[in-house]
């Protein structure tokens, strides 16, 4: 299953909550994108408590293989629901 999920997912995004949001978990989601390195880019969206948003790409360094346990990863530092696959 994770091999069909890693060759059709176009792209991984992870939402965040700017407030609140510490240089830890930005480091620990760095370090989980290191660890799955791939081909599939990754976006992060930054919001505000006013709902204003930015999408960053993270890069070719940054790119991962989608798999479960990449999004379980992700989930426990960023939080439920927070990644989503396209």
């Amino acid at each position: 299953m994770d091999e069909v999920q890693s060759r059709f997912t176009r792209a991984i995004s992870i939402d965040l909550q700017t407030a609140g949001l510490e240089i830890d978990t930005l480091k620990q989601i760095q370090q989980i994108l290191v660890n799955h390195r791939g081909k599939t880019p990754v976006y992060i969206n930054f919001r505000d408590h006013q709902g204003k948003a930015a999408v960053i790409n993270s890069g070719d360094r940054f790119r991962v293989v989608a798999s479960d346990t990449l999004m379980l990863e992700l989930e426990k530092i960023a939080g439920e629901n927070s990644v989503k696959i396209t």
